[in-house]
Formats: structure tokens, sequence, C-alpha cells
């Protein structure tokens, strides 16, 4: 079974977990770094991030691979155009955007990213940004618990606490070059190295500001 075909149903499942409404301090910094226009936003779940990102004046489409999520985000979103559609080969044209932001660590949980990474340059259009989130392979407490050793693929919960498995793919600080072969203009950052505007940060967040490869989730920009 390819893993988007064992992903999808369990997101369509379990969608009603994915209808919170919040935006983070390291989301808000990340999309500063989307330009101005036409943003594709790729695994749109429930449509947390809609809002946000319409006040920010975006023109906004969104796609996800699970039909129950389009169903949810349309229902709270009519305005804005809604798809189901693996990101992995879109039905969009050549060039089609300004930026692509995929949030929620949706480039996990893909089939193959690389391919996923080609079809986003792909329907970009010149200069035109990517900014995904992914879970850290080298995350510290994968290291502790020894997870690391599972491989770069490996069964994750879809929500702490709630049944329902996801294929989950990881990357590093070190797969900057990999995603550099499509994107040559990319660069990478820990989560909490983005949350400049945090309030009282505890010794964790100090610790993986000053050691971001460390941290549970990576961001990478990447420039078409």
């Amino acid at each position: 079974m390819r893993p988007s075909e064992q992903n999808e149903p369990v997101f369509s499942k379990r969608a009603a977990i994915f209808e919170s409404d919040y935006w983070r301090d390291d989301e808000e910094e990340a999309a500063r770094f989307l330009k101005p226009g036409r943003l594709l936003i790729g695994g749109v779940g429930a449509g947390r991030t809609v809002g946000h990102l319409l006040n920010r004046g975006f023109d906004i489409q969104a796609v996800d691979i699970s039909p129950e999520m389009v169903r949810r985000c349309k229902g709270r979103w009519p305005q804005i155009p809604v798809t189901v559609q693996d990101l992995q080969k879109t039905s969009f044209g050549e060039a089609q955007f300004d930026s692509i932001f995929l949030p929620f660590h949706t480039i996990a949980y893909v089939d193959d990213v690389d391919a996923t990474l080609r079809e986003m340059r792909r329907i970009l259009r010149p200069d035109g940004v990517l900014v995904f989130s992914v879970p850290n392979h080298w995350y510290a407490r994968s290291i502790v618990s020894g997870d690391v050793f599972r491989g770069k693929r490996r069964s994750t919960p879809v929500k702490r606490g709630e049944p329902g498995t996801l294929a989950t793919s990881f990357l590093s600080f070190a797969d900057i070059g990999r995603v550099r072969k499509i994107f040559p203009a990319a660069t990478v950052r820990g989560r909490i190295s983005l949350s400049g505007r945090m309030e009282a940060p505890n010794w964790k967040d100090r610790v993986l500001r000053m050691a971001p490869f460390l941290d549970k989730s990576l961001y990478f920009f990447c420039k078409a």
C-alpha cells in the first residue's frame, strides 16, 4: 500500500480533530516569506490557516487529498476554490502561483517527497516561493527514544491520544542538499528559531533556538 493510500482514509475519518482554529508564531513568521499574489495552500485540511492568510491579502486556492477535509474546508470558506488533489501530480498548468504554503507537515504524507517538490516547482511562477514544514528526523526526543533508527519513513499517530496511524516521512537539516537539487535557493530553519515573539521561553525553547537541527519540526524556504 502506498503511503497516500494509508493516510487519506485516516485523515478523512479523523477530520473532526483538525477543525481547531489557531495560528502559531512560527507560522506567522514563515508566512512573511510568501510573495503577495496567488497562493496555493496544499494539505489545507479543514481550513485552519485560511482565514489568517486571507487577512494578509492573498488570492487563495486550496487542495487536500482527503474529500472529507475538502468538504469541511468548503463549508467554512465557501469563497475560495478547494479541490481534492494529490500534490505529486496536480491539475494546474505551469507557472500558476506566486507562492505555495504546505502547513501541517503536509509533505510528510505524500508518496514521494522529491516528486512533490518537482511538481511545486512546475506550478510556481518565476521567482515564486514554496514554504513547507516537515517533522525532523533528528529530533532530540527521537534520538533518545531510538525512533531515529527506524528510518526516515515510519508510522506515527494521527494525533496524540487519538486512534489511527500515518505513514510519515522525516527530513533533516542535511536534506537541504536534496531540496536544492530542485530549488537551488532553498534554506532550512528550526520551528522554534522562527518563534521570535515567543513570551517566556522555557529551557527547551532556548536550547532549540541554539540547536535548531534538534527541533521537532523544520521549515524549508524555497525560491523558484
